[in-house]
């Protein structure tokens, strides 16, 4: 009993040592030697094969299944790349129209680099949905067509500043029509004239 203990000691420390590294298969031929090593019977240790294939299986499929989903998930990835950037060309495609209702305007309406005159009225929009902690372009998009349908306006830009405020450009003749539409759907409102500084920063 001690001499059979003692010569299993130094083997179980060898296998310990170069199972560093090792995979599944190599794990099991290792317990399947430990197995032949002793007196248990053949039929015992065809049982214990067949559980360590199933183990295997069960080992592998968690593999490929992980595998699958982190091809999901790139690809997934690649379409919500896609969407920004798509979402990027039609919102710099919006602030480079013309206003089609003011032949005086100039081609460019909307967002311009700091410190640039800006054509229109900006009017800032806040309570009802435009205070939910949704910041979607969806339902910026939602609240803009509400509003824009309600007072038969055009919106050339709207945005969400860091504050939460939404941000909607419309041509001076539409700053009045604007604000009664949005306050008539129950937002609050600030119009800022063409000469007047935005006040939030656009986030």
């Amino acid at each position: 009993m001690t001499n059979a203990s003692s010569s299993a000691n130094p083997s179980a420390d060898d296998s310990g040592a170069s199972a560093e590294g090792c995979g599944f298969v190599d794990y099991k031929e290792m317990i399947m030697k430990v197995c032949g090593s002793t007196s248990m019977a053949a039929a015992k240790k065809a049982e214990i094969r067949g559980l360590l294939e199933s183990l295997h299986n069960i080992h592998t499929g968690v593999q490929e299944g992980l595998v699958k989903a982190q091809h999901k998930l790139i690809r997934l990835l690649e379409d919500h790349t896609t969407l920004k950037d798509e979402l990027s060309r039609t919102r710099a495609a919006a602030n480079n129209m013309p206003d089609t209702q003011d032949p005086h305007s100039p081609a460019t309406i909307g967002s311009t680099p700091g410190g640039v005159r800006r054509e229109g009225a900006l009017v800032w929009v806040s309570g009802g949905d435009a205070s939910s902690e949704d910041k979607s372009t969806e339902r910026r998009i939602d609240i803009v067509n509400r509003i824009g349908a309600k007072g038969e306006v055009m919106i050339t830009d709207s945005f969400f500043s860091r504050d939460g405020k939404l941000g909607l450009r419309v041509s001076d003749a539409d700053r009045s029509k604007a604000g009664d539409a949005a306050r008539a759907l129950g937002f609050e409102t600030k119009v800022l004239g063409e000469f007047e500084p935005e006040l939030f920063i656009r986030d």
